[in-house]
């Protein structure tokens, strides 16, 4: 699954599966294509860290899943307006821009443990699964803190 829709939306589609079908079909279908697997995988790992709104479109009630295959899409979908994506866009990547500045400073030290558990969860879990805004949300205040580092080292004369 990729992040560019609400999936969400599939729940109904699923019908009376259990997870550990959904699981099944799941491992099924990576051990069948395992380099699109990887590739899904890879996207995902970069959309974690992406300053751009997930999903790409705000999915009003209207909306309709399409299914084909192994390939689904939704109709109906309203692109985020550009406004909305450039101000979180902008925000969220100066945040992550001081965070780099504030780890560089700081260097690794080990009381940033639980940080980085929770930089390493959220990263592993939207990994595997999907990336949305709502989902690596938590990741932006363990941001703040490196963050705040990053200014406070820069302020210094």
């Amino acid at each position: 699954l990729l992040p560019i829709h609400n999936n969400d939306r599939l729940v109904p589609l699923m019908g009376e599966k259990t997870d550990g079908q959904l699981l099944a079909s799941a491992l099924t279908f990576a051990r069948e294509h395992p380099w699109r697997t990887l590739k899904m995988k890879l996207r995902n790992l970069v959309h974690v860290f992406n300053p751009r709104l997930l999903p790409y479109d705000h999915e009003p009630q209207s909306a309709r899943v399409r299914v084909d295959g192994q390939r689904y899409w939704i109709e109906g979908g309203i692109p985020r307006s550009p406004w909305a994506q450039w101000t979180h866009g902008l925000w969220r990547a100066g945040v992550l821009v001081l965070a780099i500045v504030g780890i560089a400073v700081r260097g690794l030290r080990s009381e940033d443990g639980v940080l980085w558990t929770v930089v390493l969860t959220i990263t592993l879990v939207c990994t595997l699964f999907y990336p949305t805004t709502r989902l690596t949300t938590p990741l932006v205040f363990v941001l703040f803190v490196w963050a705040a580092s990053g200014l406070d080292s820069r302020a210094r004369p």
